[in-house]
């Protein structure tokens, strides 16, 4: 089995042997049978159900395979040459017939900005027990100063999320 992506994403793609599996459940199955499955979640799961409802066959297949195309591609290139030349560099003949030369689809899902509250929940369930633990390894001094050096780094969603306009020059936390 090759799987693409992470099972907590929204986007995540399994190749495996169906065959073999059936073989090892006892049934015979003749020839070749590998299966792609493609797995939407979320606000991407919505919009696929959405867009299915609405197509024909012919315009399914095409938007589906699209799909998978913007997950993962084959390419005549190699994994030094630069991303330019990557991304430019042909198909390989065996997935262009796979994919039965079907364009990629772009899949765009609008996200909005998160609420404080929604960060703090986040926050508190995905952090909170490293945060904790840090605290007990390395004391409370080296997460404020992880704190300090990390307001050097804010973009602009994290002045929005405090609800202060984006400043010129960089913004230092100062603790007293």
């Amino acid at each position: 089995m090759v799987t693409i992506g992470s099972r907590q994403s929204e986007t995540y793609l399994r190749v495996y042997d169906k065959r073999m599996e059936a073989a090892g459940k006892g049934n015979t199955v003749e020839g070749p049978w590998v299966r792609w499955e493609l797995e939407f979640k979320k606000d991407r799961a919505q919009l696929c159900i959405d867009l299915f409802a609405h197509l024909s066959l012919d315009e399914w297949r095409a938007f589906t395979v699209g799909l998978l195309k913007s997950c993962i591609s084959f390419r005549d290139t190699t994994a030094d040459a630069p991303a330019w030349e990557r991304c430019r560099s042909s198909e390989l003949p065996w997935w262009k017939a796979l994919t039965e030369g079907f364009k990629r689809c772009r899949f765009h899902v609008e996200t909005t900005d998160r609420t404080l509250e929604e960060v703090q929940t986040w926050f508190s369930q995905a952090m909170g027990p490293t945060l904790a633990a840090l605290h007990c390894a390395v004391g409370p001094e080296w997460i404020t100063n992880v704190i300090q050096s990390g307001s050097s780094r804010w973009k602009p969603q994290h002045y929005q999320m405090m609800k202060k306009p984006t400043p010129k020059r960089p913004y230092l936390l100062k603790t007293t």
